[in-house]
């Protein structure tokens, strides 16, 4: 028996199981069938398939923020002919080596698959779909979950004499973790004493976490808790069956599977504040209860006298005493704690003598009522988000004008009315401060969605530059737009004494490439431009003065540096560290002398070489000390007289 079905769209019945029913049939000898006959066949005509190395019907990732998540799809044409294809439904976090193309018949290709690196932490789930000229297009899931980097609370074991044992689960926000990567963690005055993830029990089909904490003594200790929320990325302060504490007691177990202990957090988000050595720009997103007393606040920190905290419209000071003979008297003074002490609605600019870090607690931010009063020029912007978002997202409500800028302790960006905000700062990161230049009055708002967005962004604090140390020291910067000569790559800002004020690399905007630099001071002076490729450096005749929130330069009108020629004569790198390469153009052959000077005049080093008719390099090893030098040699019957500087 043959059964030929006429099908005009096959593709609607692709992937699908069909029941085939057979009944009132007749033999040759006109007998006919007692009873129906049923069987299923699964339809697969299409002749180009897909699916993921190593993964089942769903494409199931998980990765850490900030790493690099990659996977490979194999597209394949079992046919004997050319099939197009294009994938569709891309979500702006994954990006493919190709979407589109043909392939010959009996053939397969490998497309890889990235995922963002940036992309906020969560979970995502999406549908890619192949589109070839069958008609069907076949689904590929991707299920995603992004990690926040998680606190590290490991415990060395060995270094203490006593344990006590807590069989718990996790609750957040009145509901049961099932959360793997959620974990609870014991700490005895901010030392971590123990901590545990959850672990799925079979016999109980649920979740627990089997916590160990550890001390030198037999008992006593006041215990406290804290939740890492996974999904959130926060640090959460934890009760423990709705105390706020537990006593240590050593051998103590303390809850059973049938009946765990159950830790809750209470409302109130940790957050850690890096602090550098010398300056650090802040931001606070929980509303600390301590706010009014910077004494109690800052009690974990090393401090000494002179460390100080300023604020900004009103400008406020804030400075510590730290009296070693009688600690009772050290202590904040000045104008912040007179005025109520910190707020989350405005930036600070705190100076330590030591990198450290300062933890503070309370509820989070509510955004949705926060507003930030923006004046004319330049403002000191608080950021109350405890994510961090791109540039371009966390000013969508900003009233924005050509030129206005927005910068960090180290990065900035300036606005283009055609391509948005665009620099080294490309997002806003939670804990930091900002100062934003705007050319109207306004009142800023954040947008209300970013904490909850699964579209947008997020960087991890490593993700973006980092303030390099010798920069630490400056309380004040400025910036500007640079476009270098063809050939260079990266910018260098060098004062008179040769001390690096600044460093950018080229970037590609709209186009054009550009140098996006911060330079760092606390006073006026003389500062030069000197270029870079990568393998020597060459000092430029464009000179600034420093002037703190300055702005040189813009994207559509960048400062510009000439090009350094080649047919005269030139001396690099500068700044140089051993060897100088002094490169001379001459007419005929001839010796020549060639000096280093002080800056007072004083004759440090003395070379003489013999050089030919064109262009000669000659390399020398000054054995002097770091500063600024005067070159000086003849060619020609021509003095050539050039400030270098030796690192």
């Amino acid at each position: 028996m043959i059964i030929a079905p006429v099908i005009t769209d096959w593709a609607s019945l692709e992937g699908q199981i069909l029941d085939i029913t057979v009944h009132r049939m007749f033999d040759s000898a006109n007998n006919m069938q007692e009873s129906p006959v049923t069987w299923t066949a699964y339809v697969n005509r299409n002749e180009v398939s897909w699916f993921a190395e190593g993964y089942n019907e769903i494409v199931d990732l998980t990765k850490n923020s900030s790493e690099t998540k990659t996977f490979d799809i194999t597209l394949v044409n079992k046919g004997g002919k050319q099939q197009p294809y294009a994938i569709n439904n891309l979500p702006s976090w994954l990006s493919l080596s190709k979407t589109s193309g043909t392939l010959d018949p009996n053939t397969k290709t490998t497309i890889k698959a990235t995922v963002d690196q940036d992309i906020a932490i969560g979970e995502y789930l999406e549908n890619l779909y192949l589109q070839t000229d069958f008609g069907y297009d076949q689904k590929l899931q991707v299920k995603l979950r992004v990690l926040a980097p998680e606190p590290n609370w490991n415990v060395d074991p060995t270094r203490f004499d006593y344990s006590m044992n807590i069989i718990a689960k996790i609750k957040v926000d009145g509901v049961l973790s099932v959360d793997s990567y959620d974990k609870i963690g014991a700490f005895y005055n901010e030392e971590t004493r123990g901590s545990a993830k959850l672990v799925y029990n079979e016999a109980y089909k649920e979740y627990f976490a089997f916590l160990t904490i550890y001390s030198n003594v037999n008992s006593g200790e006041n215990l406290k808790f804290k939740i890492w929320d996974a999904s959130q990325g926060k640090v959460l302060e934890a009760s423990a069956e709705l105390n706020p504490s537990i006593t240590f007691m050593n051998n103590e177990v303390l809850g059973t599977l049938s009946k765990p202990y159950i830790f809750a957090n209470s409302g109130l988000v940790e957050q850690e504040i890096k602090l550098n050595k010398g300056w650090t720009w802040i931001s606070l997103n929980t509303n600390d209860a301590n706010f009014s007393d910077l004494n109690t606040l800052t009690k974990n920190l090393t401090l000494e006298t002179s460390n100080r905290i300023l604020s900004h419209s009103p400008a406020l000071l804030d400075t510590y005493f730290k009296d070693a003979s009688n600690p009772a008297n050290s202590g904040w003074s000045g104008t912040i704690s007179a005025n109520g002490g910190l707020s989350s609605s405005k930036m600070y600019k705190v100076n330590v003598t030591q990198e450290q870090t300062l933890k503070i607690k309370g509820k989070n931010v509510d955004v949705t009522t926060w507003s930030f009063p923006i004046k004319e020029n330049w403002n000191w912007l608080a950021y109350p988000l405890a994510s961090n978002q791109t540039t371009n997202e966390a000013l969508a409500h900003f009233d924005a004008a050509d030129g206005d800028v927005i910068k960090s302790q180290n990065l900035f960006a300036i606005y283009d009315p055609i391509i948005g905000w665009n620099g080294t700062l490309k997002y806003l990161e939670a804990g930091k401060g900002y100062m934003i230049k705007s050319s109207k009055q306004q009142t800023f708002k954040y947008p209300d969605n970013l904490e909850k967005s699964k579209t947008g962004k997020s960087v991890s604090n490593n993700e973006q530059e980092t303030i390099p140390s010798e920069f630490k020291q400056y309380s004040q910067n400025m910036n500007a737009v640079v476009l270098l000569p063809k050939g260079f790559d990266e910018l260098f800002v060098y004062d008179s004494k040769g001390v690096l004020k600044g460093t950018a690399r080229n970037q590609m905007i709209n186009g054009k490439e550009l140098s996006f630099i911060t330079i760092f001071g606390d006073e006026t002076e003389e500062l030069s431009f000197t270029l870079g490729d990568g393998f020597a450096k060459k000092g430029t005749s464009k000179s600034f003065t420093f002037k703190g929130n300055e702005v040189l330069g813009t994207i559509t009108n960048p400062v510009i540096l000439e090009e350094v020629s080649k047919s005269e004569n030139s001396i690099y790198p500068n700044p140089f560290g051993t060897i100088l390469n002094i490169e001379l153009n001459a007419l005929k052959k001839q010796e020549v002398n060639i000096q280093l000077y002080s800056v007072n005049g004083q004759l440090v080093f003395s070379q003489k070489s013999i050089i030919e008719n064109g262009s000669n390099v000659i390399s020398i090893s000054p054995n002097i000390a770091q500063g600024v030098y005067i070159v000086e040699v003849k060619v020609d019957g021509k003095l050539v007289k050039t400030k270098v500087i030796k690192n």
